[in-house]
């Protein structure tokens, strides 16, 4: 039987293996409606109950498995070959100290970028924040732009300007300080999916360009501007959050 986390709740007369694959996922968590239970523990509970196995699959164990009560009988099994002749993927870590930065990437990424572009593959730039920037910042006296939202607790808004429920717009192009009313321009500080997309479309002029985060409707930027539906195939960048790696 193969399905999604309410067959844990299936009747299974002639029980013999659980499988709860990317058993880290935080999806097997219901949080919503009158019940809430987690699919994962629920078959461990279940397979334990009819004495048979439960095996919990996952590249990236969640924590609380790696450190269950050396008292159970679990065994750990470890794949040490990937299927196929697959290859694992390689790493590399930027120094953004020493690596120069344009338009808020660094250089020697956006030098992989052209590379992967010229043989004809995608690119997946990922970031977990949306909107333009974190902060709005007065580089004369160190104001940060509150967000709408907060007026009471002054804090800033954490996604600029499209990425706020409320804001979408900078609220302010000069410092409004109470303290210091200095009045010098404001600037964005960080990053965020839309800024990382219009700096990359100023770096790939001709290339498609697609934004994916919550709330949004997918859309690819046409070279030379503007928007249009879009197939995720048909985009050679994709930007986004969280999404990214589940939609593309």
């Amino acid at each position: 039987m193969l399905g999604t986390t309410l067959v844990v709740f299936a009747p299974v007369p002639e029980l013999g293996l659980i499988v709860v694959d990317e058993e880290h996922d935080p999806s097997f968590k219901q949080h919503e409606g009158g019940f809430r239970y987690s699919a994962r523990d629920l078959a461990v509970m279940r397979a334990a109950a009819r004495g048979r196995a439960v095996l919990l699959g996952s590249a990236t164990p969640a924590l609380e498995t790696c450190t269950t009560s050396p008292r159970a009988a679990h065994a750990r099994l470890r794949l040490l070959h990937r299927a196929g002749e697959s290859q694992p993927p390689r790493l590399a870590l930027l120094d953004l100290r020493t690596s120069a930065m344009r338009a808020g990437v660094a250089t020697p990424a956006v030098l992989a970028i052209e590379r992967h572009l010229a043989d004809d593959g995608q690119v997946l730039v990922f970031l977990n924040r949306r909107g333009y920037a974190p902060t709005l910042l007065c580089t004369a006296c160190g104001w940060i732009a509150p967000c709408r939202e907060w007026p009471t607790r002054g804090s800033p808004c954490i996604s600029l300007p499209d990425g706020c429920a409320v804001i979408t717009a900078a609220p302010t192009r000069r410092c409004r300080s109470a303290v210091h009313q200095c009045g010098f321009a404001v600037k964005p500080v960080g990053q965020g999916t839309q800024r990382i997309e219009e700096s990359l479309g100023t770096l790939f002029p001709g290339v498609t360009i697609a934004r994916l985060e919550p709330g949004r409707r997918e859309k690819a930027r046409r070279p030379g501007g503007g928007d249009a539906p879009h197939v995720l195939g048909e985009a050679r960048i994709l930007v986004g959050t969280q999404m990214v790696h589940q939609r593309a």
